[in-house]
């Protein structure tokens, strides 16, 4: 007997579950909400309609009402394993969420799960650590736990035909109850960045038409810039699609070069890469980021070196075109206080050189592209200041352009133009809404107390 016992238990179908009554404010669409996590994890239970339960319940004449005998005579006729009952109440500007699994044999309260949220939509971003709560309860409600140790004795006895001692076996106690599980942010209406650190310079032009060499180097200088982001959101603010502009200058900056005279002299130096556009950015619930810009880019490096030798003289580089990039978060500590995430970049620019390259080293200038990309960590802290986030990147931005034709300097062949930067910078995202700390209670047994709902 006892071994097909265990038969009927490997096969047991899933827990037969239904949403009860929900009471309170926008409680339509508290239950469709929680219908809908149900129906999510249909390998797990059996979700009834809630028109089934109401139906029955109007007929039975107990519609609305959560006693005890009410929901059990409700789940009896259904063959309920539990009954899901949520009571939603103000709290300011805020919504308090009760949700209370009851047994369906005899309607006793088995768990709570007490939440506080913005909106009923909030609950999307909750709803993995949600279910790991209301699961454990619906699990305790159907009875299904199975035993995971038994001691010798209690083999013999079950070998013996004998019902095995439950002081001598031991069950899982499913998932602790969390004091706090916070789900993660979303994205905001306005981020503001501000970002500076070391850069560099590198262009070359290696044969022009006396096949002399010709280029420039900056080591390094300090930059800055500012981004902006305007984002109109959806999908529970993990979605936004809206506009972007941004602006990199150096702050201080410097070039050195050697006269005829063999003098060392300062070279006047100037330079930014200005832009805007398109912008999508998504969040996964789970953490992590992908954003994407398309648009336009003016990307000017300019040297005085009028004071140098002829051969030695370069011109104004500009760059003006399109511009498209992409980047990627990947969490590696995602738990609603803070998310540390890995950086990975990608970018592509189609341009045209300035007027003053294609006069100095060749008028038939084709297309230029640029090609870059880089990495780095980024550190979000929206347990503390909702919408703060650190970040340090190192980013490599290539231009290569092709000269042709008529040129004042002499018939040049491909230049290429490096940049690299190595910045920190600091954002702030206004608008971001936290979802709001879940702090289930569970009691054992057939009288769970609520707590602080």
């Amino acid at each position: 007997m006892c071994a097909f016992a265990s038969s009927r238990d490997a096969i047991a179908q899933p827990a037969r579950v239904a949403v009860g009554p929900v009471s309170g404010p926008t409680s339509e669409a508290l239950a469709d909400k929680l219908n809908t996590i149900l129906e999510l994890h249909a390998g797990e239970v059996q979700s009834i309609p809630g028109s089934t339960y109401f139906g029955v319940a109007s007929r039975l004449g107990v519609v609305g009402r959560v006693g005890e005998e009410d929901i059990a005579v409700v789940s009896r006729e259904l063959r309920l394993d539990a009954v899901v009952i949520g009571d939603l109440s103000r709290n300011g500007r805020r919504l308090a969420l009760r949700l209370r699994v009851a047994r369906g044999r005899d309607g006793a309260i088995i768990g709570t799960v007490n939440l506080e949220i913005g909106r009923v939509d909030d609950l999307d971003a909750l709803e993995p650590d949600l279910w790991q709560e209301l699961s454990r309860h619906i699990r305790d409600a159907a009875g299904r736990r199975q035993p995971v140790a038994t001691n010798a004795a209690n083999a013999n006895a079950n070998t013996n035909g004998n019902p095995p001692d439950s002081s001598q076996s031991t069950e899982p106690s499913g998932p602790a109850p969390t004091e706090g599980v916070r789900a993660l942010p979303g994205l905001g209406f306005l981020q503001l960045g501000l970002h500076a650190g070391w850069s560099t310079r590198s262009w070359r032009m290696p044969i022009l038409g006396e096949r002399s060499p010709r280029g420039y180097e900056n080591g390094g200088f300090f930059e800055g810039g500012l981004d902006v982001r305007v984002m109109y959101r959806g999908q529970n603010d993990r979605l936004g699609i809206g506009a972007f502009a941004y602006g990199t200058l150096p702050i201080v900056i410097s070039s050195r070069g050697t006269t005829p005279e063999n003098q060392v002299v300062a070279l006047p130096t100037s330079a930014f890469d200005v832009g805007g556009g398109f912008a999508v950015a998504y969040l996964p619930p789970g953490g992590g980021a992908f954003r994407g810009d398309f648009g336009f880019s003016y990307h000017t490096f300019d040297v005085n070196t009028m004071r140098l030798p002829l051969a030695a003289q370069v011109v104004r580089m500009t760059y003006i075109g399109g511009r498209a990039r992409s980047e990627g978060a990947v969490p590696l500590v995602a738990n609603g206080s803070i998310e540390l995430s890995m950086l990975f970049m990608g970018e592509l620019r189609v341009v045209s050189v300035g007027s003053e390259a294609r006069s100095a080293y060749g008028e038939n200038a084709p297309i230029s592209w640029a090609f870059g990309g880089g990495g780095g960590m980024e550190l979000r802290f929206d347990g503390a200041v909702p919408g703060l986030a650190v970040r340090a990147t190192g980013e490599f931005l290539r231009y290569r352009t092709s000269f042709a034709g008529r040129a004042d300097v002499g018939t040049g062949s491909d230049s290429v133009d490096d940049f690299m930067r190595v910045h920190v910078g600091v954002s702030y995202a206004f608008g971001v809404r936290v979802p709001s700390r879940a702090a289930p209670a569970a009691a054992a047994g057939g009288g769970a107390t609520p707590s602080g709902g």
